[in-house]
């Protein structure tokens, strides 16, 4: 879950963004927010003894397993969680910003093909979000970039 502090910290980099950018952190937020309560109460479980626990029916736990998708999430958090230490500690906000965003970009492209797919029931507040960005071009045409390749170099050959 984002913090009040983290979200204080996220909200303060807004000026520095364009209006799509923030719309798609604001939509980010909330689908982040939505999804760990929901692997929380699912996977989460700290001591969990997995015998014992009751499955829920709305939950997809073979794709779980198979796609791996409880450790993409953590990973991506633990990169969200970098960015915001990196912002609360005032490092080059102007340079990391569209790092940032790419970031952004990616998470929320994997959360709507990948992370959210094993929930059966959703929020109507993820529905909408989901539906707004199947579409976008901007989310779902991202590509994450190596930082070994030089893209200005790759552009101006082609």
């Amino acid at each position: 879950m984002i913090s009040k502090n983290q979200l204080k910290i996220l909200n303060s980099i807004q000026i520095y963004l364009e209006d799509r950018d923030k719309t798609l952190l604001d939509d980010y937020i909330t689908f982040h927010n939505i999804l760990m309560s929901m692997y929380a109460r699912h996977l989460f479980r700290r001591n969990a003894n997995w015998t014992k626990i009751n499955l829920s029916y709305n939950v997809n736990y073979r794709y779980i397993r198979e796609n791996q998708t409880n450790y993409k999430f953590t990973e991506l958090e633990k990169k969200l969680k970098n960015y915001i230490h990196m912002f609360n500690d005032h490092i080059e906000i102007k340079l990391n910003i569209k790092d940032f965003i790419d970031h952004i970009r990616y998470s929320m492209k994997e959360y709507i093909t990948n992370i959210s797919v094993p929930f059966n029931i959703m929020s109507p507040k993820i529905r909408e979000i989901k539906e707004k960005y199947k579409d976008n071009d901007y989310v779902m045409n991202y590509k994450k970039k190596s930082s070994k390749i030089n893209y200005e170099v790759l552009n101006n050959l082609f």
